[in-house]
């Protein structure tokens, strides 16, 4: 028999040291699996799965340097992902997996696509934008972005800034702002980020009046299916969730193909183009 007790998540872990619950599902704050890690209390251990929540960076697509795709390749390339990993989860002590560095954007339970997004398989032609500064600086390079007198880059009297929105009391902007302010000041952009409840930042990307207002940001999403559909509401142009403005016809006829079919082998091709693209 399963009994489920509602808790209150800041004492979850005492109550499972205690011994009055037995099992935590979903928990990816960095915190407790840390404290479940250096527990004396040998009873407890730990379980990993895939689960359907992703993190991703976002970039203004519509407004801003991150308009220019070129622009948008060499952040992607100067960003070091699993040292943010490391950083924030710090599971020196364990060998368990609770992190992973996406190869692609894709549902991770996907029967499709999710052993593509977690590196078990590889698909020919997908870009995983292997950390490398060398490229993202002959990115920009190539882009007219050039180094001005105070290290920072600067076009047409434009010096390089990202305005980057924050959650205000999210543990994990505590690793993330630190590694994209040193990453990206390794290939001489700047990185200002700005602290806002979630509710203002929700108001602010979503609002086409305010596309001037900021260049990238930090967002959570869980898929709730196995089905690769739920990608069209993050990718397609002028979708509802569509917070970076992207807009691409071959990525919209790639999704709209992998999901108005019946034939279950076409669709996975399909949205295995659509990773691609």
């Amino acid at each position: 028999m399963i009994m489920i007790k509602k808790t209150d998540s800041s004492t979850e872990v005492k109550e499972l040291e205690k011994g009055t619950v037995d099992y935590i599902p979903d928990v990816t704050d960095a915190d407790k699996i840390s404290s479940i890690i250096q527990s004396k209390n040998k009873d407890l251990t730990l379980d990993s799965y895939n689960g359907d929540r992703t993190n991703w960076l976002y970039l203004n697509t519509a407004d801003g340097p991150c308009k220019d795709q070129a622009f948008r390749q060499a952040l992607a390339y100067g960003i070091d992902r699993q040292a943010y990993i490391d950083s924030y989860y710090k599971l020196d002590e364990s060998d368990e997996v609770m992190a992973y560095v996406p190869s692609s954007f894709g549902n991770l339970i996907s029967k499709t696509c999710g052993s593509i997004v977690t590196r078990k398989e590889k698909l020919d032609g997908l870009n995983t934008y292997e950390y490398s500064p060398e490229k993202a600086e002959q990115l920009l390079d190539d882009a007219g972005w050039k180094v001005g007198s105070d290290g920072i880059r600067e076009k047409d009297g434009e010096r390089l800034s990202i305005r980057f929105l924050s959650i205000k009391e999210k543990d994990n902007m505590d690793s993330m702002i630190p590694i994209l302010q040193k990453d990206w000041q390794e290939i001489e952009i700047e990185l200002k980020a700005n602290t806002m409840e979630f509710n203002t930042i929700n108001s602010t990307i979503s609002d086409d009046n305010t596309l001037g207002d900021w260049d990238a940001g930090w967002i959570g999403f869980s898929n709730g299916s196995p089905e690769d559909t739920g990608m069209n509401d993050l990718l397609k142009s002028k979708a509802v969730d569509n917070f970076p403005r992207l807009s691409d016809l071959q990525l919209d006829a790639d999704l709209d193909a992998g999901t108005y079919t019946s034939n279950s082998e076409q669709s996975a091709q399909v949205f295995k183009q659509a990773m691609i693209v």
